[in-house]
């Protein structure tokens, strides 16, 4: 997935990623898709001292897609996820992007790759490897 945004990124797609400081699974390897997306694109990364389990991927304010499902390989090919899409729907649309802009105002954008450097190697290798044995 990241590398999927890394090319939308960089063929002027505006990218916005809304993240948990601390994630209580994957901290590490969620940080290093994070450092290598902010480094080799123009993204914006906001972090949140709330713990986030939503997912929720907006484009252009006029569909959403959410549910359950995490952006990983275990999530994508082996969990039983469930994620809709709403596309076109005002009514749908608009208290959500209220809540998008409440909690991004919320959170803080980082302004440098500092804040994304605190992650072990190590771990965030076994996290991916763990994701793709399972």
């Amino acid at each position: 997935m990241s590398l999927r945004l890394l090319g939308a990124a960089r063929q002027g797609v505006r990218v916005k990623i809304l993240f948990s400081r601390k994630a209580n699974v994957g901290n590490d390897i969620n940080y290093r898709a994070l450092k290598q997306l902010y480094q080799n694109a123009d993204i914006e990364v906001f972090l949140s001292d709330r713990m986030l389990h939503s997912k929720l991927m907006l484009f252009d304010w006029k569909t959403a897609i959410l549910g359950s499902a995490n952006i990983s390989v275990f999530s994508m090919q082996t969990a039983d996820e469930l994620d809709i899409i709403v596309r076109d729907r005002p009514d749908f649309m608009k208290p959500l992007n209220a809540e998008v802009r409440r909690r991004l105002k919320n959170s803080r954008k980082i302004e440098s790759v500092a804040p994304l450097k605190n992650y072990s190697s190590l771990l965030a290798s076994l996290q991916q490897l763990h994701q793709k044995l399972t």
